[in-house]
């Protein structure tokens, strides 16, 4: 794949910069790409697989690869803020693009909805590449936006403490919360799933080098109603936004702590309730991407959260025979073989973190 000349992402003819931003189909190909990652990992970068030619054949791919796949989704948020990169997030604009997250909740706005499914498959992909490089004082022989894995490194570090300030909000809801259907009601939650998936692996990737600052970042910063601190009505009301509230209020949902409902025109009822399956039974529609907080879940050992993603919890249901299509037990992108078997209930058991 890394001598395919269409797959050279270091050229700007083929893979040209403002070409897809975080648009259809950059972020399946990132899935797609992810695999061969953790691929070239599980096999082992070392002299008795790749020769020094196919290791830095390898490594070069790979880093072009993530200045395409996160450069471009990623720089369409500059203009958002007044100086983003310099970490002054005034906003540009006024909120606006207000969808009604469940009946009687809060709006979803713009500034949320930035913070989207597509952008973090992307984030995901460039991180991992950039902290297995960067353990191999890889140095890049060109670039064509980030110099360094390090600076690719703290550019994915902002980024998840963005998604934690603007798209998580006080009572639960994310930006793809806006993605719900009069037909499927919990349809965005499938797609805040795969937020929550990819934060995950992103904390995780972090942490397992020593780093757990993604981990224990907490703030009350925002815009357009993600501002302020936790107000669901749980035991963490008064307490700043984290990655453990964005997993705990996830799992809330397949628990049925919650009781919101699809802001349709009917009146409340079962199947209209956002709760990871449609109809209440199930037989349409049914998401499993609670599973994927398990790999979080590592790190903070939450009993709620465990339980939860184990469908074991009061008001959770048993996992549906077929999943709804595009959710597999192989983890956001797909990209780990058995996510359940390698990280399900090891809290407290395996500590891969220094």
């Amino acid at each position: 794949m890394a001598g395919l000349s269409i797959m050279d992402f270091s050229n700007t003819a083929l893979w040209c910069d403002n070409s897809m931003g975080d648009r259809n189909p950059i972020f399946p190909i990132a899935d797609f790409l992810h695999k061969f990652l953790i691929a070239y990992d599980f096999v082992g970068r070392n002299a008795s697989v790749f020769n020094s030619t196919d290791r830095s054949t390898l490594d070069n791919w790979f880093w072009h690869m993530a200045n395409f796949f996160v450069w471009e989704p990623d720089h369409g948020l500059d203009g958002v803020f007044v100086d983003r990169n310099g970490g002054n997030y005034t906003a540009n604009s006024s909120c606006s693009g207000a969808v009604i997250a469940w009946v009687g909740g809060p709006s979803i706005y713009n500034y949320n909805m930035h913070y989207s499914n597509r952008r973090s498959e992307c984030y995901a992909l460039g991180s991992d590449i950039a902290l297995f490089l960067a353990q191999f004082s890889y140095s890049p022989p060109s670039f064509r936006h980030y110099s360094t894995p390090s600076v690719l490194k703290d550019k994915i570090k902002a980024v998840f403490k963005e998604y934690i300030m603007f798209g998580l909000t006080p009572l639960g809801a994310f930006g793809d919360s806006d993605r719900r259907d009069d037909l499927l009601p919990d349809l965005g939650l499938g797609y805040t799933g795969s937020v929550l998936g990819n934060l995950g692996l992103i904390a995780d990737g972090f942490a397992r080098i020593g780093d757990s600052s993604l981990f224990t970042y907490n703030t009350a910063n925002g815009l357009c109603g993600s501002e302020g601190t936790i107000n669901d009505g749980g035991s963490r009301v008064g307490q700043n936004k984290d990655y453990l509230f964005f997993m705990q209020a996830y799992c809330n949902y397949f628990a049925d702590v919650y009781a919101r409902y699809h802001p349709s025109n009917d009146s409340p009822t079962d199947n209209n309730r956002i709760d990871g399956r449609n109809p209440r039974n199930g037989s349409s529609w049914h998401t499993i991407r609670d599973t994927w907080a398990a790999m979080g879940n590592l790190y903070y050992q939450d009993n709620n959260v465990k339980t939860g993603y184990m469908r074991t919890r009061s008001g959770t249901v048993a996992y549906p025979a077929t999943p709804q299509s595009g959710d597999t037990y192989e983890g956001p992108s797909t990209c780990m073989a058995g996510w359940l078997f390698q990280y399900g209930q090891l809290e407290g058991v395996v500590d891969p973190y220094p």
